[in-house]
């Protein structure tokens, strides 16, 4: 009878145990396992992002190759397609050397993210030397994501005929090391410092050229930049111009002050 009874006693120990979590938990199927970080690239900054451990969809694989472009060193003309193949493709986009800004285009992108094409008008931009690169994107833009230049930067000519006219402000020599501008293309610029150089009597203004020369020289590429070539070569113009920045004689700066300041003072601003 008293074994009966320590039989029935343990075996009610035995399930309050149980019921008690004594053994390993174990982890329900449908959850999810965290994932790796990544790195999220937004403008040309990058910061570290962790993947929510919520998700329950696992990532599509991110991977981006160039399929089609102009060759390094040629001269594209017109409209010309750019071609990029991948998986996970969420943005794409054409950009200058060394730097996210300013987007020279924007790739469409194929419904299975596996496509993305660019039909860049070489004409937007004026003619002269332009140095792009290709980016893939894992995340649409401003979200982040992972980032593949699947174009390190090639260097085209753009020669279109006729000469595109300047659309916006005059590209950087950092990606458009060379640009070719008519005279009428020149944005407009304040040339009060110009009057106020040419207001100098002939002592004043030619001690300022011998003591000054850099200043000037500074003062003038703000209207015409060093990376700036004038087509057509405007004669009448560019003889005085050229000669006032090499050698900065008072009568040739004096002609290009004053045909700069004519310029610029029939310009809209």
């Amino acid at each position: 009878m008293k074994s009966g009874i320590q039989g029935v006693i343990g075996a009610c120990i035995c399930v309050l145990l149980a019921g008690c979590g004594g053994s390993e938990p174990t982890t329900s199927s449908g959850s999810s396992a965290s994932l790796p970080s990544t790195v999220a690239v937004s403008g040309n900054a990058s910061t570290a992002q962790q993947p929510s451990a919520q998700s329950h969809a696992a990532p599509a694989a991110f991977a981006a190759m160039l399929l089609d472009a102009p060759a390094d060193g040629s001269a594209p003309k017109g409209t010309v397609r750019l071609q990029v193949r991948g998986s996970g493709l969420e943005n794409v986009e054409l950009l200058p050397t060394g730097s996210y800004t300013p987007k020279l285009g924007t790739f469409t992108i194929s419904a299975d993210k596996t496509l993305a094409w660019l039909d860049f008008d070489t004409t937007s931009l004026p003619n002269g030397v332009l140095l792009a690169r290709i980016v893939a994107f894992s995340a649409p833009a401003g979200q982040g994501g992972m980032a593949v230049e699947v174009m390190p930067t090639r260097r085209w000519e753009l020669f279109n005929d006729p000469q595109p006219t300047l659309k916006g402000p005059i590209p950087a020599a950092s990606y458009m090391p060379q640009v070719f501008l008519t005279l009428g293309d020149l944005p407009y610029v304040d040339p009060q410092p110009l009057r106020d150089m040419m207001a100098l009597g002939d002592g004043a203004y030619q001690q300022m050229l011998t003591s000054n020369g850099a200043q000037v020289r500074q003062t003038l590429r703000t209207y015409i930049p060093a990376h700036v070539v004038l087509m057509p070569t405007p004669r009448g113009f560019i003889g005085p111009w050229d000669s006032c920045l090499q050698s900065l004689g008072a009568p040739a700066c004096r002609l290009a002050m004053s045909s700069m300041i004519s310029i610029m003072d029939n310009k809209p601003h």
